[in-house]
C-alpha cells in the first residue's frame, strides 16, 4: 500500500469520466458500460457513490470527505480506497487523468473465419462460367451461391436445399472456387476466406452468408444462441459451445416447435422479434447417436469440419417446421442459459435480469462490437420484460416438458 503522502499526492490529480463511458441505473444498480472495451460493469454501493461523484465533477479531495461522512470511515481508510478505485478504473480506462481527451473511435474487431492469408481482401475476377449455382433466401434475403467445381456443389447444396428459392430481389453473390489446393471464398467479388481442407467448406461458407444476412438488418444485439416457439413468443437458449443448445433444438423441432436458430438469434432493433435464420442444426459428434435416434435417415452422412477440428454433421430441419424472416409471434418470452448436466437431474431456476445481461456478453462473439450507449439503454428497457433462467439438463424429454410450460 502507497504511504500517506503518496496517496494524498494522487488525490489531488485530476480526473474525468473517459468519454466512450456512460453510466445506467438498472434494477436500482448501477451499471457502466464502456464502448471501447464492450463491456457492461455493475458497481457495488461504495464504488456507486464514488462514480456518481465522479460524475458530479467533484474533485477527489471532496470525495474523500464525502466518503468519510456517508460509510462513517476515517480519513485515511476513505483516502486508501479511494485510491484503489480510481486506480483501478484508470487502468480498465473507465476514467482518464486530466480533464479528458477527444474521443477515439471504437475499432471494431470482427471475428475471422480463415487463417491469415495475403490473399484475404483481394479482388477476384470469375474468369470462367461456374459449375453450377444455387439460390436460397436466409432472413428475408436472396443469396447466389457459385461453385467452379462439382465436389463443391455436392458438399454444399444439400445443407442448404430447404432454403432453396427463386430469386425475387438483388441477390448477394459468395462464389466458391478451387485453384491448385485451395478453396477461396468470395464475396461480390472480394476474397474473405482461403483454406485447403475440403471438409471446412459448407461451415465456412455458412458462417459467411449468416454474417452477411444478419449485418443487412439493423439489430439490437446478436446472441449465440438457439432460438425456438410455439407460436407465442420464443424461448432463446444463449450459451458458448458444447452446452447442449443444437441437441436440446433438436429435441424440441421433434416434439413440434417452430426452428429460428441454433447458433445467431438476432433481436431485431425497431420490433424486438427474433428473425429466423433457419440453416441446419450442425450436429457435434458426441450428440450423433441421439439425434440419430430422433431424426432416423434425416441426420446427413457426410461429415464435415470445423476450423478448430470438431467434426459435425448437418440436420436439415424438416418442412414445416422451421420460421422464415419476421413472422408472427416471434417476441422474446424467455432467455434460458442451458447447461447439458448428465449427473445432476433436468431442472430450471429463475435468475436476475442483471445475471442474465452479463452472461449475455460471456456467450458469444455476436454481442461484442455491436454495442452502444443508445443500445445499453434499448438492451436494458428490453431485457426487463423478458423471463430469465438457467437450466441443468439431462433428458430432453423433461427439458421439453419445462420449455413448452414457458410458452404455456
Amino acid at each position: 500500500m502507497p504511504d500517506y503522502f503518496e496517496i494524498t499526492r494522487c488525490l489531488a490529480d485530476p480526473v474525468t469520466i473517459s468519454p466512450w463511458v456512460s453510466s445506467h441505473i438498472f434494477e436500482d444498480q448501477l451499471l457502466v458500460f464502456s464502448e471501447r472495451s464492450q463491456t457492461i460493469f455493475e458497481l457495488n454501493p461504495s464504488a456507486a457513490f464514488i462514480w456518481l461523484c465522479c460524475e458530479k465533477g467533484m474533485a477527489l479531495t471532496d470525495i474523500t470527505r464525502e466518503m468519510c461522512e456517508t460509510f462513517s470511515v476515517s480519513a485515511m481508510t476513505a483516502e486508501s480506497d479511494l485510491n484503489a478505485v480510481v486506480s483501478r478504473w484508470m487502468s480498465m480506462e473507465l476514467l482518464e487523468k486530466g480533464l479528458g481527451e477527444e474521443i477515439v473511435p471504437l475499432v471494431i474487431q470482427e471475428t475471422e473465419a480463415s487463417e491469415n492469408n495475403p490473399l484475404v481482401g483481394q479482388c477476384y475476377d470469375l474468369k470462367m462460367a461456374p459449375y453450377k449455382s444455387f439460390c436460397l433466401r436466409l432472413a428475408g434475403f436472396d443469396f447466389l451461391m457459385r461453385f467452379s467445381h462439382q465436389e463443391i456443389e455436392q458438399l454444399v447444396t444439400p445443407v442448404f436445399a430447404h432454403l432453396e428459392c427463386s430469386l425475387t430481389n438483388q441477390p448477394v453473390i459468395f462464389d466458391v472456387v478451387k485453384i491448385d489446393n485451395q478453396f477461396l471464398i468470395v464475396n461480390d467479388g472480394l476474397i474473405i476466406d482461403v483454406f485447403s481442407n475440403p471438409a471446412e467448406i459448407t461451415p465456412r461458407l455458412s458462417y459467411h452468408v449468416v454474417d452477411s444476412a444478419y449485418r443487412k438488418i439493423d439489430f439490437l444485439i446478436a446472441i449465440h444462441a438457439a432460438a425456438l416457439s410455439l407460436g407465442n413468443g420464443c424461448v432463446v437458449f444463449p450459451g458458448n459451445c458444447g452446452v447442449g443448445k443444437t441437441t436440446l433444438s433438436a429435441a424440441l423441432i421433434k416434439a413440434g416447435f417452430k426452428y429460428f436458430t441454433d447458433d445467431t438469434a438476432i433481436l431485431d432493433r425497431k420490433t424486438r422479434s427474433i428473425v429466423a435464420v433457419p440453416v441446419c442444426l450442425r450436429i457435434k459428434e458426441g450428440s450423433w447417436e441421439t439425434v440419430e435416434e430422433m431424426f432416423q435417415q434425416s441426420l446427413s452422412v457426410t461429415v464435415h469440419g470445423s476450423s478448430d477440428g470438431r467434426k459435425i454433421r448437418y440436420l436439415a430441419p424438416p418442412e414445416g417446421s422451421f420460421a422464415q424472416g419476421m413472422v408472427v409471434g416471434n417476441f422474446v418470452k424467455a432467455l434460458v442459459f442451458p447447461e447439458y448436466s448428465p449427473e445432476s437431474r433436468t431442472s430450471i431456476q429463475p435468475i436476475s435480469r442483471l445475471d442474465a445481461v452479463h452472461r449475455l456478453q460471456e456467450c458469444g462473439y455476436d454481442v461484442g462490437a455491436c454495442l452502444n450507449r443508445a443500445k445499453v439503454v434499448e438492451l436494458l428497457d428490453w431485457i426487463k420484460d423478458v423471463d430469465c433462467y438457467e437450466m441443468s439438463i439431462c433428458s430432453l424429454s423433461e427439458a421439453t416438458s419445462i420449455v413448452r410450460r414457458l410458452l404455456d
